[in-house]
């Protein structure tokens, strides 16, 4: 996915400086540099207790894309768990400096229901939590 062209195409379509919201697991590179020139933006990053805190071996797997079908067959042994971990720790780390560096305002959201619920349910609850935090902590620096 393009990002970058997404990201410009959102400044460019929402012409009065506003408050955004951006949630997704932000795994991956993302310049939000075009965005916050305009905007006054809240970084949202979900993602589920299992891939971020607690990865383990799974050993031989099939998995799945159903938004386009395709199937990835290997096996998780205990060292593709520490790649994936160190891999996601950069990650993180080259994020959240990006972020600092915009000034940007960061939130966690770590899933741990043990029953897998929709996309839809896990943002409603993440926004819900972060509008819980908004309220206790003064966030007027954004009007």
């Amino acid at each position: 996915m393009n990002y970058e062209g997404w990201f410009e195409e959102l400044s460019r379509s929402v012409k009065r400086k506003s408050l955004m919201f951006l949630v997704g697991d932000f795994v991956g590179d993302f310049n939000l540099s075009i965005l916050a020139k305009k905007h006054d933006l809240v970084v949202i990053i979900i993602r589920d207790h299992f891939i971020e805190r607690d990865p383990k071996p799974l050993g031989d797997v099939r998995l799945v894309d159903p938004g386009y079908l395709d199937s990835f067959s290997g096996n998780i042994d205990e060292n593709t768990v520490k790649i994936y971990q160190d891999s996601l720790k950069s990650n993180d780390m080259r994020l959240f400096k990006h972020l600092r560096k915009l000034g940007l305002v960061l939130l966690r959201y770590i899933h741990t229901k043990s029953i897998s619920p929709t996309c839809k349910e896990v943002i409603m609850t993440a926004l819900k939590d972060v509008t819980r935090f908004i309220e206790i902590n003064d966030f007027s620096f954004f009007y």
